[in-house]
């Protein structure tokens, strides 16, 4: 009974083998941006968050492997597959970063100092391709005047710069 009201799911969601028609490709989209919700809870809200290699990486092969999904031209179970993967994968590599901290640094990276004890350090911040100006920007974020009243500075792995302001005594502090 239920069979003969459901339309054949090969004219509903096209197959791969043919050409899809605007109908086919929407639905093929909905189904697929509701896989891709579930597939970003597997591998962690934390992968599309934040922006370090380790994710970029997921969030690139991702968005690569669903979109063939859509059109057709791969097949949907296969692509669909091979982002499942994708995900696990990451998940599975964030849990072991998690109990090894050398491993964590391979795969997440870690940060450079930039700026400590009044030096900065020159040769980090060429290699990121920072310039003063970057570092006093991240000053200013942080509330600061100039880079003199830095304790230190960071590069993250997730591109940003961290500042940590020297300690400045307010009058009236009783510390």
């Amino acid at each position: 009974m239920l069979l003969t009201i459901l339309p054949d799911l090969s004219q509903l969601f096209g197959s791969d083998t043919t050409d899809l028609n605007i109908t086919q490709m929407m639905i093929r989209a909905f189904v697929t941006f509701l896989i891709a919700l579930i597939l970003i809870r597997v591998a962690g809200i934390r992968s599309f968050g934040s922006k370090s290699a380790f994710d970029i990486v997921l969030s690139i092969t991702m968005g690569a492997v669903l979109s063939r999904c859509i059109t057709g031209k791969y097949s949907y179970m296969a692509c669909v597959s091979a982002a499942a993967v994708l995900a696990l994968m990451h998940r599975l590599f964030a849990m072991m970063a998690l109990y090894s901290p050398k491993l964590g640094k391979i795969i997440k990276g870690q940060p450079d100092v930039l700026l400590s004890a009044g030096m900065i350090d020159r040769k980090k911040m060429k290699r990121h391709n920072l310039s003063l100006d970057d570092l006093q920007q991240a000053a200013r974020k942080a509330g600061l005047k100039s880079t003199d009243q830095i304790e230190e500075a960071f590069f993250e792995t997730d591109g940003k710069i961290s500042i940590i302001p020297k300690y400045q005594n307010v009058p009236g502090d009783n510390v």
